[in-house]
């Protein structure tokens, strides 16, 4: 699925993306994702994902910019099986934080997902570390209603409805 949206093409992730995706896991995008340390383990991280995208189980997407092709961030679904949910979770390249594009890649994932007939009655349910103001300012753009506190090995997030 490769999703089209005013500044972003949103794309499935290659293996041609590991570089990029390492060299982008820095600062805030290292603390909310994975922390890769080596070229292989994000090649690894990348192959598995491509046989559960081929099995239809999630989408990894790479957000690349438009005007002039560059990769800036991912935005993802995890859990496409689940009958009830649609869990997105997404990252942008910290040279491209606070420009919209994390709204935009958001809004463009979960606008192509709703319109597939197996994901339109489902909810949309944000997870978002409990100091990252960044996705929680995200959350209430995008239209969000703020659920409550979770928690989950030990590690307490918000959720947000949409």
């Amino acid at each position: 699925m490769t999703i089209t949206t005013d500044r972003l093409t949103l794309r499935p992730v290659t293996l041609q993306d590991a570089r990029f995706i390492l060299e982008a896991n820095t600062g805030s995008v290292r603390d909310y994702f994975i922390p890769f340390d080596t070229s292989q383990a994000v090649q690894e991280w990348i192959q598995e994902n491509l046989g559960k995208m081929e099995r239809g189980e999630k989408l990894e997407l790479v957000c690349v910019r438009t005007e002039d092709e560059q990769p800036i961030g991912m935005v993802a679904v995890d859990s496409l099986q689940d009958p009830k949910q649609i869990v997105p979770r997404l990252w942008i390249s910290e040279a491209f934080q606070r420009q919209g594009f994390a709204s935009e890649a958001l809004s463009g994932l979960l606008t192509a997902i709703k319109d597939k007939p197996k994901h339109k009655n489902k909810t949309i349910v944000y997870e978002v570390d409990t100091d990252n103001e960044a996705s929680i300012k995200l959350a209430q753009k995008i239209g969000f209603t703020y659920q409550g506190k979770e928690t989950e090995d030990g590690e307490e997030y918000l959720v947000f409805v949409g």
